[in-house]
């Protein structure tokens, strides 16, 4: 492949993750919100404090793989609030002295729905933030691991989100510091979006996702987002191009679905071994076979993409992540290109073409706009 198509690619594709994020004000307000509650659920003299609560986020959030939901403005945010407790207290009255707590702010109460096993705080065409109870793992003292309620409140599930986000920030070559002036009851949040350099892992992750809500909508068979960023970080080997990274990914993640000697499929929690995020493929067999059929049409966008001309790149790209996305991913390449060209800058050649003649990855110099030396 061309070094310059190449970047083109990675410009476009990098633009059209971007433009999925959560907006810096939307990301602010939610981190400012959260903080909140873990504020008051650790208010000294009340009910959870002696607990010790921390609250923080999990899921997409935590590791910078979070996209706007599709059709809707609302977008979810997945917290943990761990507490310091034995395991004299069950499930169920876990969540139960959460809600409580919670319950008695009068602006939570108003928001406040019940789940199955967490409690959802709704901003009205915001976002909401679903709130699992938990407590630390007794088998590790010096670990991230967790033990959180079940489907039916009945038992501890084992989970380790912290340990989640350490192993796909290794993955990724991604380090999350920790920001400065936190309270001791919120742990720090990731980064913000779009102040701060993704990886071309993180953003490969964000395009896949988008794509299979694109393609598959809300079919119920979908690939879970845990499927796909587990197999994908394990498939990632630290390409520098997000164009290579998408390519090479697709190629590999059915490479880390093991068998068991049942003949089922296993996706591995990475730090949880013990754990198959795949399990529901043994019961509903149509849960894999979606993931192969979904696979194999982002290879095929893929390829239409790499093989398009540069009028066409927003229809290339819509299927990928979608017309808004990709119409402001063209729109700023083109406003980049203008502003090279307006103050004499060198900049890329505007042939108009983002053929490729070859898939097969190259090493290829580290590229500027992912804030890496070239």
């Amino acid at each position: 492949m061309d070094l310059s198509t190449r970047a083109q690619l990675d410009e476009l594709l990098t633009y059209g993750a971007e433009a999925l994020d959560l907006t810096p004000t939307q990301y602010d307000d939610a981190v400012q919100k959260y903080q909140a509650v873990g504020t008051w659920l650790n208010k000294p003299g009340t009910l959870l404090a002696p607990a010790d609560p921390l609250i923080y986020p999990q899921g997409s959030i935590a590791i910078g793989t979070a996209t706007k939901p599709v059709g809707r403005d609302e977008f979810d945010l997945d917290l943990v609030c761990q507490l310091q407790i034995g395991a004299g207290m069950s499930p169920a009255a876990l969540k139960r002295a959460i809600g409580q707590r919670l319950q008695e702010n009068a602006l939570y109460r108003e928001r406040l729905e019940e789940k199955n096993r967490c409690w959802r705080i709704v901003y009205a065409g915001e976002f909401h933030m679903d709130i699992l109870p938990g407590r630390p793992d007794p088998r590790f003292v010096h670990g991230t691991a967790l033990l959180v309620p079940d489907k039916e409140l009945a038992a501890w599930k084992e989970t380790d989100p912290k340990g989640y986000a350490a192993w796909f920030a290794e993955r990724s070559r991604l380090s999350i510091a920790a920001s400065k002036g936190i309270r001791a009851d919120v742990e720090a949040p990731p980064p913000s979006p779009q102040t701060s350099t993704k990886t071309p892992l993180q953003l490969a992750v964000q395009i896949l996702k988008r794509h299979r809500d694109l393609s598959l909508g809300d079919d119920k068979d979908a690939p879970i987002s845990i499927i796909i960023t587990t197999l994908a970080a394990n498939a990632y080997v630290g390409q520098d191009s997000v164009f290579d990274t998408l390519h090479y990914l697709i190629l590999r993640m059915p490479s880390f679905i093991e068998t068991d000697a049942a003949g089922e499929a296993v996706v591995r929690n990475p730090v949880n071994p013990l754990e198959n995020f795949a399990d529901k493929w043994c019961e509903e067999p149509r849960k894999k076979q979606r993931f192969f059929e979904w696979l194999q049409a982002a290879s095929r966008d893929l390829d239409r993409l790499s093989r398009t001309s540069l009028p066409e790149a927003v229809k290339a790209l819509a299927p990928l992540v979608g017309e808004r996305a990709g119409s402001e991913a063209v729109r700023r390449y083109g406003a980049r290109i203008q502003d090279q060209r307006t103050t004499g800058l060198r900049g890329l050649a505007a042939t108009g073409a983002l053929g490729v003649t070859s898939t097969q990855a190259r090493p290829i110099p580290r590229q500027t706009f992912f804030g890496r030396d070239s």
